[in-house]
């Protein structure tokens, strides 16, 4: 059996494109009126989490 390789979620969130289009079945789901569970993270708690995750990651 090989080794599978390791990827952190840092090395994989930079491989993202954000400039790519969101396939249609996202673009759906993210149009749906909230039903009072849903919770929106903003940019400062997406900045926050991915420091979070440097940090336990070193």
């Amino acid at each position: 059996m090989t080794d599978r390789k390791r990827y952190s979620l840092s090395d994989l969130v930079a491989q993202c494109d954000l400039s790519a289009p969101m396939p249609e079945a996202l673009r759906e789901w993210d149009q749906m009126v909230p039903v009072g569970l849903e919770q929106e993270i903003t940019q400062q708690a997406a900045d926050v989490i991915l420091q979070a995750i440097r940090v336990f990651e070193s």
